[in-house]
């Protein structure tokens, strides 16, 4: 494979980088400790992620996020070219995915997923909930390992369901940890992610260490379920600690 993407792209692959600089300050900074050729191509997942992850915050009506969902859906399938080519993150997924030989299926399945979240979402005890996290953050950890491993499909789907458990129970935690009728809910949150995150930390020396980038936004849940109701981590401890563990990650999980 080529070592640099087609200069037509680089402004779809811009567009997504800005995003994750504005949006999702964490997988951005994470990315820059993976080599130079892959930060784009994350960028264009962690994108597609952002945008799919916020129809659901931004519809009134499930309908209206249907639509939206739906066009994704068919660009996935292959269709809506023109529509496709127009709009930055669609473009460049659809290259990485090529380029990586991803299976759009997978994509497809994060849609899916999505689309039921405009119903609202499953909780902890439900067995859908791993289901979920799997279909949605495990497919972006799973794309994101392909293009780190230069196109080879991940082998570690333990690894990825560990890891995918862990970011789903932590993101739902920070959303609960401030709402005191949630306290029971937050605390089961909070040993759901830590016992996954124990998993994970255990399995991922065994993943080869060129996908270690994908798995680093991990090694900032240990610190936010510690922090729990004080707020959200400032941002110079986050860059810290993922500079401290890109160092080595296993241990700093």
């Amino acid at each position: 494979m080529n070592d640099t993407l087609d200069d037509t792209l680089d402004d779809a692959f811009s567009y997504c980088t800005q995003m994750l600089r504005e949006e999702d300050r964490d997988r951005f900074l994470a990315a820059l400790f993976a080599p130079a050729a892959a930060r784009p191509v994350l960028h264009a997942l962690y994108g597609f992620d952002l945008e799919t992850a916020r129809v659901a915050r931004r519809v009134r009506e499930p309908l209206a996020g249907e639509v939206r969902l739906q066009w994704w859906h068919d660009v996935m399938a292959g269709g809506r070219s023109d529509e496709a080519a127009a709009n930055p993150v669609a473009r460049a997924l659809c290259a990485t995915l090529t380029r990586y030989a991803i299976a759009p299926a997978l994509m497809q399945g994060l849609i899916e997923r999505r689309r039921a979240q405009l119903y609202g979402q499953p909780v902890l005890h439900e067995p859908d909930y791993e289901r979920g996290n799997a279909e949605t953050h495990g497919a972006i950890l799973a794309a994101a390992m392909q293009c780190l491993d230069d196109g080879r499909a991940p082998g570690d789907r333990d690894l990825i369901a560990a890891a995918a458990n862990a970011v789903g129970a932590a993101h739902d935690f920070s959303a609960v940890s401030l709402a005191p009728a949630d306290e029971a809910h937050a605390a089961e949150l909070k040993v759901f992610a830590e016992r996954n995150l124990d998993r994970a930390r255990a399995l991922l020396r065994g993943a080869p260490p060129p996908v270690w980038p994908a798995f680093l936004p991990l090694a900032l849940i240990r610190p936010t379920l510690l922090r729990g109701t004080a707020g959200v981590l400032p941002a110079w401890r986050r860059q810290w600690i993922l500079w401290r563990a890109a160092r080595d990650l296993p241990a700093r999980l």
